[in-house]
């Protein structure tokens, strides 16, 4: 957004932000002609963006043509795309292709505020002989300046990543029975609850509707103490990805094996989910095997309470958190302040639902 106003900035973050790889977004930033200067060689925060010379800057609504820029993203990530659309809104535009179809968050606030965003699933002219189509967005240009100033209300719906670790919470312990309301039912969001579904989780959703093009509604989730083991392989990782570990805290008390693969995205978030979450899981007694794409877990398996470690990563922290629900036995938590980076009142709400959990 910074680089498509043309302004300076310099942006940093906490100590798990300056891990993260920012390549993947300043470098198709570059392409566009932005100015991003960073550290490690363009890859890790801080990160400044430096003014560059306005070009192109449209008057009126531009048809898509060759002139338009196209990117296609290394990595399926809804947060590059969305880089790359918020940096073009005051240019010729630009066509965004993804080899999957990520989180739309962004293509639905930019149509409710009026803008023209079209998508379009194609054959991958790169493989003409798959049968793996790519997905492109394209955000014509020049729309920025016809646009009527007016007042916008963006009702955000409850967070559906969030929302899971309660959803696993109610089904993994016995006699639960939780109603989550207005979660975000966005379909791109949506397929860690169809999984569970189709393993036999016994959820529900009620008073389905869309409030600025978002769809929502309420969770209705009970104990299911007969989940199956499932397969989830590359075409499922983006609808999943931040459910990830709590996908692995479930294989471990369903029955038969699990396999996850495709989700190598996992190594480049906070810390390395798929080394974090399989390192302290076995500590909990839990039969699950690293790969390098993703984890294979044995199930079911009655947890055994332990001292593990949150590897300051907070979906790591809550996914034992949760996990620790389900074990003989009291578990210690190490370094679970990080929580608070994404949902401040977790341990609060658990409580509220009948856990005991001792804060030091």
């Amino acid at each position: 957004m910074i680089s498509g106003l043309n302004l300076f900035a310099c942006i940093t973050g906490d100590d798990s932000l300056k891990k993260r790889p920012m390549d993947r977004v300043i470098s198709p930033l570059a392409k566009l002609g932005k100015d991003i200067r960073a550290r490690q060689n363009n890859s890790k925060l801080p990160a400044a963006i430096i003014p560059v010379e306005m070009q192109n800057q449209s008057t009126t609504v531009k048809s898509i043509s060759k002139s338009t820029p196209t990117i296609k993203t290394q990595v399926s990530s809804a947060q590059v795309k969305s880089a790359l659309l918020l940096a073009s809104l005051k240019t010729d535009g630009i066509n965004v292709i993804e080899s999957q179809q990520t989180r739309d968050h962004t293509e639905r606030m930019l149509t409710f505020m009026g803008f023209s965003v079209l998508e379009n699933v194609m054959q991958n002219e790169h493989e003409p002989e798959s049968d793996q189509n790519v997905h492109q967005i394209t955000l014509p240009g020049g729309q920025l300046s016809k646009l009527k100033p007016r007042d916008y209300v963006l009702d955000i719906p409850g967070d559906l990543s969030s929302a899971a670790f309660l959803i696993t919470a109610a089904l993994l312990v016995p006699g639960s029975q939780v109603k989550l309301l207005n979660c975000g039912l966005n379909p791109t969001r949506t397929g860690f609850v169809k999984i569970l579904q189709q393993l036999g989780a016994r959820i529900t959703i009620t008073n389905n509707t869309t409030l600025a093009a978002e769809p929502r509604g309420d969770i209705n989730v009970e104990y299911s103490p007969c989940l199956q083991g499932f397969q989830l392989g590359k075409n499922l990782v983006p609808d999943t990805i931040d459910e990830l570990p709590l996908l692995a805290v479930i294989a471990v008390l369903s029955h038969g094996t699990t396999k996850v693969s495709g989700a190598e995205e996992l190594r480049y978030k906070e810390s390395d989910r798929i080394s974090a979450i399989t390192q302290e899981l076995t500590k909990l007694g839990a039969d699950i095997t690293e790969t390098q794409d993703g984890f294979i877990v044995n199930g079911p398996t009655q947890l055994t309470g332990n001292v593990v470690d949150s590897h300051g990563d907070h979906r790591i922290a809550m996914a034992l958190t949760v996990a620790a629900l389900t074990a003989q036995g009291k578990t210690i938590i190490k370094n679970s302040d990080c929580i608070n980076i994404s949902y401040p009142g977790f341990i609060q709400d658990l409580t509220k639902l009948g856990a005991i959990i001792e804060q030091h």
